[in-house]
């Protein structure tokens, strides 16, 4: 037993160190071990009167002798088995035709053998897949001198492998340098086994032959097979039913390709784009049927809509009815056309496809400028299926519903599909809007409506950092701002509610601004989220403006000496009653807004879209403050002037007089009047570098003139830092007197 572990890890260990695929090399590795484990077993026949048997079992390797002597009293000798085979043989009639009246069968089965003996050592005439299905197994008559049988041989094997009823089971033996089958049959088989019998003895298998799976079709194979058995079609006429299943097939298939081919060539997307038109067509085609006065049929599908309607010589109808779609629709004079016909008959096939520009994509629309394309429609055909004269008698109108936002800048054109390109001759723009364009065309085609519109300028990099930095300068200032008004003790004559919400609007606007930004791809596609967002950011720079407003009016009412009011003007210009201006006023605006154009909210910067004129309900508002504020900050300058030009020669006070001068300009920011800056910034680096700074820093000048520059602020602010430094001195005088103690 220790000589065949030996011999099957030494063979293991050839094959594991050797990666050849020779088939010569495996064949000769595997007949050195057949011919040594039949050598060895071999060695296990001892003389025996009546009957012996022996039998092993290794890893690698499962045998069994049985050996008969002339006194023997069986008639017949038991089945010799192993795990996954077994075999029945006439040993008692063989022992009678040797002089001694004695015989012995070897019978192995090798677990591994087939890593040697492949199965496609199976030569065949066919193409076939080849897999064994048994261990490899070998019977020989050790030590018996007539070695003919009586009987064939009946081997059963255990399928080792999963069972194919559609393959082919061949019983083979080992010659040498193939398996071949000659001699050999298969009596029966199942699921589980296979019972074969051969006429002779040697080293056996079982293997299967299966048929090679059909090579993997790209979708570009599956979509011309489709287009060739459509193009097939010689019906005249089909069931709507059977149109709609063969059209959802061909744009499944086109959808694979474009999920597929990425990096498709222009040709390529063109090509495919031209077949499944033309199976469209065709297909639409077979919808027509014969008519004596009107008829239509339609059709809705994910990826298509379809309408055929159809006029007889009959027809009573001056004018067909328009033939419309979800996001389009045509008017044609079909009437006309019939006429021009003998049968006076004609059909007009009207498709609108939902994913087409997946394929014929708008930067096939061939332009001398440099322009971004988008397609603002679904991409529709009309024909004029079997109608003998298709000449037009007036031209074709179609209205496309815009599927993308409408840029008012944009340039439109109505354009159709010209075997590789978009072409826009023939057909004009009649009318537009922010949700409709309306084309008129001289002649049917496939049709699409595209927008031209002009790159945007590269990010500056300098200037996204400079708008960063400032920012973020703006919200500490901010936050130590509203640290101040809150911590701070001020006197009940000064009103800081406006700046403290002014800080507070602005603080949290630009602050969920700068948290936003950095996640605008993740947060575009969730639409909701982007809405949200985008109208949060309404509010509350609206709001912003609002207490803007608020605070110059206040202003206004102080400069003119107004702060000795009545009481009953205390209690309407009260905190409460300010916070309901404020907030109220901004409220209203967006929940008007979102009633009005619920779809305004969530552009591709999560901001207000500019589409049908809806950034006008932020910039209406905004306006109007900037406008109010400007004209009262005037009227501040002017009575300020006159308060300063009154003062006492004396008192002369010139560094009074600048601060005052500088509090002036300061409070031009605070009020926001910077922002007018941004309607005129589109085209001046200076005034857009100007416009970001100023606008971002309310929070440092509200910091600079109320708190910094108020000598009670900066009294408090003294005993404050006094304080901290005198906590500090006692702390390190406590630890000197320790260190000194010890």
């Amino acid at each position: 037993m220790s000589m065949l572990t030996l011999v099957f890890n030494t063979s293991e260990k050839i094959l594991e160190s050797s990666s050849s695929e020779n088939s010569t090399e495996l064949a000769l590795i595997g007949n050195i071990v057949l011919k040594t484990s039949e050598k060895l077993i071999s060695t296990l026949v001892k003389p025996t009167d009546t009957n012996a048997s022996v039998s092993f079992t290794l890893a690698a390797v499962e045998g069994q002798v049985f050996m008969v002597g002339p006194q023997v009293t069986l008639h017949k000798m038991p089945r010799l088995d192993t795990t996954n085979s077994s075999v029945d043989i006439d040993l008692i009639g063989m022992s009678k035709n040797n002089n001694e009246r004695s015989a012995a069968v070897a019978f192995m089965s090798y677990v591994t053998m087939e890593n040697l003996l492949k199965p496609d050592f199976f030569n065949t005439s066919n193409d076939k897949i080849k897999s064994m299905m048994s261990t490899v197994i070998s019977a020989t008559l050790p030590k018996t001198t007539n070695t003919k049988l009586t009987k064939p041989v009946n081997f059963t094997f255990r399928h080792i492998r999963e069972f194919d009823p559609n393959g082919s089971l061949s019983c083979v033996y080992w010659n040498i340098s193939e398996w071949i089958g000659d001699g050999c049959s298969v009596l029966e088989s199942n699921n589980s086994y296979t019972v074969c019998s051969c006429d002779h003895l040697s080293t056996f298998a079982l293997i299967m032959q299966t048929s090679r799976p059909p090579e993997s079709q790209t979708p570009g194979d599956c979509f011309q097979n489709i287009f060739e058995q459509i193009e097939n079609i010689t019906d005249q006429e089909l069931p709507l039913n059977t149109v709609t299943n063969i059209l959802t097939v061909a744009f499944n298939a086109s959808e694979k390709i474009v999920e597929s081919s990425s990096s498709a060539s222009r040709a390529e997307l063109a090509s495919y784009g031209n077949r499944v038109l033309k199976i469209s067509e065709k297909l639409i085609s077979t919808l027509v049927k014969s008519t004596e006065t009107s008829a239509s049929v339609n059709f809705t599908l994910p990826a298509v809509e379809g309408q055929v309607f159809m006029v007889g010589p009959q027809v009573t109808l001056n004018k067909i009815p328009r033939l419309a779609m979800t996001n389009s629709s045509v008017d044609i004079d079909l009437i006309g056309i019939s006429k021009n016909n003998n049968g006076r008959t004609a059909a007009v096939a009207f498709m609108s496809y939902v994913t087409m520009e997946n394929l014929l994509k708008p930067d096939f629309f061939n332009t001398s400028n440099d322009t971004i394309k988008t397609m603002m429609s679904t991409v529709i055909s009309v024909t004029l299926p079997k109608t003998t004269n298709t000449k037009l008698t007036k031209p074709v109108n179609f209205t496309f519903r815009n599927i993308r936002e409408f840029d008012p800048n944009g340039s439109l054109s109505c354009v159709y599909w010209n075997i590789s390109e978009w072409i826009g001759d023939g057909c004009s723009v009649l009318k537009t809007n922010n949700s409709y364009t309306v084309c008129s065309c001289d002649h049917l085609s496939t049709f699409a409506l595209i927008m031209q519109t002009s790159r945007p300028p590269e990010s500056d990099s300098l200037l996204d950092l400079l708008n960063l930095v400032c920012v973020i300068v703006g919200l500490v200032f901010f936050s130590l701002a509203l640290l101040t008004f809150a911590f701070c003790q001020w006197s009940p004559l000064v009103n800081n509610v406006a700046r403290i919400n002014i800080c507070i609007s602005l603080l949290l606007a630009h602050l969920l601004f700068l948290l936003t930004q950095p996640f605008l791809s993740l947060i575009r596609p969730q639409q909701v989220l982007c809405a949200v967002i985008s109208g949060l950011l309404h509010f509350l720079f609206l709001s912003g403006f609002v207490w803007m407003f608020i605070e110059a009016v206040l202003l206004f009412i102080c400069v003119k000496n107004l702060s000795k009011i009545s009481s009953k003007k205390r209690m309407v210009l009260s905190t409460g009653f300010l916070c309901v201006i404020g907030y109220v006023v901004a409220l209203v605006v967006v929940c008007v807004s979102v009633g009005l154009v619920p779809e305004g909210y969530g552009s591709k910067d999560c901001w207000i879209k500019i589409d049908k004129g809806f950034i006008w309900s932020f910039l209406g508002p905004v306006c109007v403050i900037l406008a109010s504020n400007t004209i009262l900050f005037i009227n501040i300058v002017i009575s300020l002037n006159s308060a300063l030009k009154s003062l006492n020669a004396e008192v002369s006070q010139i560094k009074q007089t600048k601060i005052m001068v500088f509090k002036t300009l300061a409070q031009f920011v605070v009020l926001g009047c910077p922002w007018i800056m941004g309607f005129f910034s589109n085209n001046s680096k200076v005034l857009e570098i100007l416009f970001l700074i100023l606008n971002s820093q309310q929070g440092t000048f509200i910091f600079l003139i109320y708190c910094v520059l108020n000598n009670k602020v900066r009294e408090q602010y003294r005993k404050f830092f006094r304080c901290l430094c005198s906590n500090n001195t006692e702390d390190h005088s406590v630890t000197f007197r320790v260190i000194t103690t010890e």
